[in-house]
């Protein structure tokens, strides 16, 4: 798949049913009490009943990251408190345990004692040691969007930046990004130059432009204080109704996890989320596959261009065309895009091709951006479709190009 992870063993991504990870903290000092778990029986017994109600993952924090609140403790605390919880869960739970920590230190005590994936709210950013730690222990990554706002004014594209930050952090580590799942950070953007809790409500709104990362997306939004600051309620105790309707918005926009305190509850609305949501069509055949893009604005589309190596100067132009459609089709060989391409052009659609096509030779598989709207669409597989019954060294390949396509528009 296009959008796939491995989460310490939890295939997440497109294709896959929306994943569930229960919160639990072993720190007294977390914002909402009904998640903190005073002693080994009572953690054993909030993790077990997670996993009964259909947790995928037991995320256990042992310090506060609320930026709100003044709860700092130091590394050696947070180390006990996270060794002791999830050395009790590795031996009662046969989900994966998750830490969430910043710490480097923290992290390779939680990998030692049985974690498997480390959750980071700073995204790679807060300790150097972090990412090439995760490499060393072949673990799964939850980087969060964490850093200066720039442009307060599209949350959505300052999210997506701080999260290629950390992208390039984990790769320059060598963390195989499929084992990588980013978080656009609800709640902790608290100085953006606009209300946080308008902020947030963008983001969870435009979810959808983050799948030119093309990784998976997980949103925490459980009980958290833009929704009392929307809906007038004070206390977490008073936001489970508001966390469920911001979790299922989140599924419909293109999550494809869920960091929540109340498992069972939460199921249920990301089930009829994901029965509700128009899916993110993705198809394969042979070597090549593709994914439709939606709800892209035109900047984002540039972005998506330039990252397939596209010249800035052809992505600016293309990026300013209306199209019904955006088709990322993946792993074409060379001549197969350059056909493509030039179908698509006769048809009044367009082809977007890395720079490196129009020299590299019929071995070079390339990734193109197909812009076009749907009655472009239907010329462009019928003249497809009568060049692959035609017996030829790229018949085959152009045969499966059209399923891919057709596979696409029926989207």
């Amino acid at each position: 798949m296009l959008a796939e992870a491995d989460l310490g063993g939890v295939l997440v991504g497109d294709g896959h049913p929306v994943r569930v990870v229960g919160a639990l903290n072993v720190s007294p000092e977390s914002f909402y009490r009904g998640s903190v778990a005073d002693d080994t029986d009572r953690l054993i017994e909030m993790a077990g009943r997670m996993v009964d109600e259909g947790a995928d993952i037991i995320d256990v924090g042992g310090m506060s990251t609320a930026p709100y609140l003044d709860a700092r403790v130091s590394p050696e605390e947070e180390r006990g408190r996270v060794v002791e919880a999830i050395s009790a869960l590795a031996g009662s739970i046969e989900v994966p345990i998750s830490v969430d920590t910043q710490r480097a230190l923290v992290a390779r005590a939680a990998l030692e004692a049985g974690a498997r994936i480390v959750n980071d709210v700073s995204g790679l950013t807060g300790d150097p040691g972090m990412a090439p730690l995760i490499a060393e222990y072949g673990a799964s990554a939850i980087v969060c969007a964490h850093g200066r706002v720039s442009d307060p004014s599209d949350p959505i594209w300052e999210v997506k930046r701080l999260l290629r930050n950390s992208l390039r952090l984990a790769e320059l580590a060598n963390v195989p990004l499929g084992k990588v799942v980013v978080d656009p950070a609800i709640g902790f953007f608290r100085d953006t130059g606009i209300p946080w809790y308008q902020w947030d409500a963008r983001v969870i709104s435009e979810l959808g432009r983050l799948a030119s990362l093309g990784r998976p997306v997980l949103v925490g939004p459980s009980r958290k204080s833009f929704i009392g600051a929307i809906a007038g309620v004070e206390r977490p105790e008073d936001r489970l109704p508001g966390s469920l309707a911001a979790a299922a918005v989140a599924v419909v926009e293109g999550a494809h996890a869920v960091r929540v305190h109340d498992v069972a509850e939460t199921v249920q609305a990301v089930r009829v989320a994901e029965a509700l949501r128009r899916t993110r069509k993705t198809a394969r055949s042979g070597r090549c596959e593709g994914v439709e893009l939606r709800g892209l604005l035109e900047r984002d589309l540039r972005e998506v261009m330039v990252d397939m190596g596209v010249h800035p100067g052809g992505a600016e132009i293309m990026a300013r065309k209306g199209v019904g459609r955006v088709l990322l089709i993946r792993n074409l060989p060379n001549p197969v895009a350059q056909i493509l391409k030039q179908e698509a052009l006769s048809a009044g659609g367009d082809v977007a091709t890395p720079a490196e096509s129009l020299v590299g030779g019929p071995d070079l598989r390339v990734d193109v951006l197909v812009l076009a709207n749907d009655r472009q669409i239907d010329r462009i597989v019928q003249k497809l479709s009568l060049m692959a019954s035609q017996q030829w060294s790229f018949s085959s390949e152009i045969g499966g190009l059209v399923k891919v396509i057709e596979e696409l528009r029926e989207g």
